[in-house]
């Protein structure tokens, strides 16, 4: 909780009540950007030493049969739902009031659920990590690699186009990029600027400002909004089938020693 809302409120003092101009449209972008990736951080990197520890306990008792790998998984989810939720619609709040975003309800209800649901696709993601690792130590390598690659996919740090073929499906794989192509959209989407004000690059509306940053506004709602809950369900997938995984890989590894 400190740190959801430390960083809450550090993005709000930086960003806090920006112009609703053509020149701050950039610092929009990039406060969509910053808060999305700075909580999955949180919530992810969170997740990953709890799981690992309880992983750890589980490994041990299953020994004793007390209870299967589902039953961990699906206690651990129950127990970090709640604490995600709240998590999430608590930081969003705070940044999207004091950064002023657009003063619409339901403008401030859109951009909430993409964020909270991309912080669920981040639990997902750390129990995946957390599963195949055998220690914080190793978990935090293997996430440095994943996600700085997932990173170059939720704003305009890159051209797809310029990258290798196999990389550029890799995107699909990001949770970030569907919620921050949400909370821009949902931000930029039939505004329009001041005809007197200076215009950065050439935008004079809130159109222009998402073609220039590859923002899709067409249907934009509905496809990313599956996207997300697909992806939801798929890093809870691959999360069972890691914890399944290392108990398997831990019982053989106990039959060969009774063996020996």
């Amino acid at each position: 909780m400190f740190q959801t809302l430390f960083v809450a409120g550090l993005l709000s003092v930086i960003f806090f009540q920006i112009p609703d101009v053509a020149d701050t449209s950039v610092s929009k972008i990039g406060v969509i950007c910053l808060a999305v990736l700075n909580h999955t951080c949180i919530v992810g990197f969170a997740v990953m030493r709890a799981f690992i520890a309880d992983k750890s306990i589980y490994l041990q008792e299953k020994q004793l049969n007390m209870y299967t790998a589902p039953v961990l998984f699906l206690s651990q989810n129950l127990t970090d739902l709640p604490f995600t939720l709240t998590h999430g619609i608590l930081y969003t709040t705070i940044i999207y009031w004091a950064v002023g975003f657009q003063p619409s309800f339901t403008k401030y209800l859109t951009t909430t659920a993409a964020v909270t649901l991309s912080d669920v696709c981040s639990v997902g993601y750390g129990m995946t990590i957390a599963g195949l690792a055998k220690d914080f130590t190793k978990a935090q390598a293997i996430n440095l690699g994943i996600f700085s690659l997932m990173a170059l996919f939720i704003g305009n740090f890159l051209n797809p186009q310029t990258i290798p073929f196999y990389l550029r499906y890799f995107r699909y794989f990001c949770w970030m990029a569907p919620a921050v192509e949400i909370a821009a959209v949902t931000e930029f989407k039939d505004s329009f600027f001041n005809s007197s004000d200076k215009t950065f690059n050439g935008f004079t509306d809130g159109s222009v400002v998402l073609k220039f940053y590859g923002f899709e506004e067409e249907n934009y709602l509905v496809r990313d909004m599956i996207w997300l809950l697909v992806l939801v369900l798929f890093y809870r997938i691959t999360a069972i089938s890691a914890l399944l995984l290392t108990s398997r890989k831990s019982e053989s590894n106990k039959i060969e020693i009774q063996k020996c």
